[in-house]
């Protein structure tokens, strides 16, 4: 199914902005107070999971204007590694 990443039916399906999209794993979900690039207004853009030719990626889009940008997947093993650390004799209780 056609359709177009900002949700604005009047876009021609030439346009860059539109995908094809083969399925949708989540809906959209929204970020909170954030800002969009392109016009300025807050609390307008999304993420939205899909399913294209070019395999799973995630799109950030605004509602209200023509932004919308692919996002790249976050990059793993270049954080530190987690430790947890249990002690061995629990501390006294305090009374």
């Amino acid at each position: 199914m056609d359709r177009p990443v900002t949700g604005n039916s009047r876009r021609h399906r030439a346009d860059p902005g539109w995908v094809t999209l083969t399925s949708i794993k989540r809906g959209r979900r929204f970020i909170a107070g954030a800002v969009c690039p392109s016009c300025g207004l807050q609390d307008t853009l999304f993420v939205d999971v899909v399913s294209d030719a070019g395999g799973e990626s995630r799109v950030r889009a605004c509602t209200r204007c023509r932004f919308s940008e692919r996002l790249e997947p976050p990059l793993h093993g270049d954080g530190d590694p987690v430790r947890i650390v249990i002690p061995e004799d629990p501390p006294p209780k305090r009374h």
